[in-house]
């Protein structure tokens, strides 16, 4: 066995430590949410919110949108348990413009988890 063998063998041990303690090379855990405007189908605006956390709270799914849309300048949507159990099943959620009290300029915004 040569250096180069051992060296690689080493890191990947400490790769798969690392992510049982909850560490990646960038720091702790962290989740990117992906918030987009959309109109006639293109990307108006568009922002990313990072939880850093190894999980989702979704106790604070309503924060973490109200900070997207304040970043976007854009109101709140009325967010139910629809829309949380939605998200968490497929890994994205779609308010279109009745999901708003206030009128908005788009048609949709959808907020994605970026993995």
């Amino acid at each position: 066995m040569d250096y180069r063998s051992t060296r690689d063998s080493n890191t990947k041990l400490l790769a798969s430590q690392a992510i049982i303690k909850g560490i990646s090379k960038d720091g702790p855990f962290m989740i990117k949410l992906w918030a987009k405007t959309y109109k006639n189908h293109r990307i108006v605006k568009q922002t990313t919110f990072i939880v850093r956390d190894s999980k989702l709270d979704y106790s604070q799914f309503f924060d973490y949108v109200a900070q997207m849309c304040h970043e976007l300048d854009s109101p709140t949507p009325i967010i139910i348990k629809d829309n949380i159990f939605n998200f968490a099943k497929f890994n994205f959620v779609k308010f279109v413009a009745g999901d708003f009290i206030e009128t908005v300029d788009y048609d949709y915004l959808m907020i994605e988890l970026v993995k």
